[in-house]
């Protein structure tokens, strides 16, 4: 029984395996990355960055809203962009040359902060560093970024702008 804890404890190639302390790293980088659009608060800049506070939330729960969350920080996002009937045209940089752990650091930041974790599914878990990595195994450019934007959006949006049955 010791043995198989030890084991577990042990990453291949004999190093020891470091918890991965999101915790940490997610706010640092959001101070260094995110801080100069997205402010300290998370409102973002009106007409230019959309706030994360609830918007970040609510991405994740679309359908491949996670793996667009993880995209959208790798490679960034061009266009003009619609968040609760406001319109932003700020780009985002990608931010591909940070490492994994502290592009899901920072993802799993913006997830919990500014009061976004009361909003999480209980069965939510964090955004892995291991997914970051195969992520950048099929890079995107911007455009392609918001392209799976809008096609993510979209079917939100018809649904919620489709008369209620019964009603035409």
């Amino acid at each position: 029984m010791l043995f198989r804890s030890i084991a577990a404890a042990v990453a291949p190639g004999g190093a020891r395996a470091q918890a991965f302390k999101w915790q940490e790293i997610g706010p640092r980088v959001y101070m260094n990355t995110c801080m100069g659009c997205h402010m300290a608060n998370g409102e973002g800049v009106a007409g230019g960055f959309p706030s994360l506070v609830g918007h970040a939330i609510e991405l994740n729960a679309l359908k491949q809203g996670r793996e667009y969350l993880i995209r959208l920080a790798l490679f960034g996002l061009e266009g003009p962009i619609g968040v609760k009937g406001k319109v932003f045209d700020g780009p985002m940089p990608g931010w591909a040359s940070l490492s994994d752990k502290e592009v899901a650091g920072v993802l799993n930041y913006v997830l919990n902060a500014w009061g976004n974790d009361k909003f999480l599914p209980k069965t939510f878990k964090v955004i892995q560093p291991a997914e970051i990595k195969a992520a950048r195994t099929k890079p995107m450019k911007p455009a392609e970024v918001a392209a799976l934007r809008a096609t993510m959006i979209a079917p939100v949006a018809r649904a919620e702008t489709a008369p209620a049955r019964g009603t035409q």
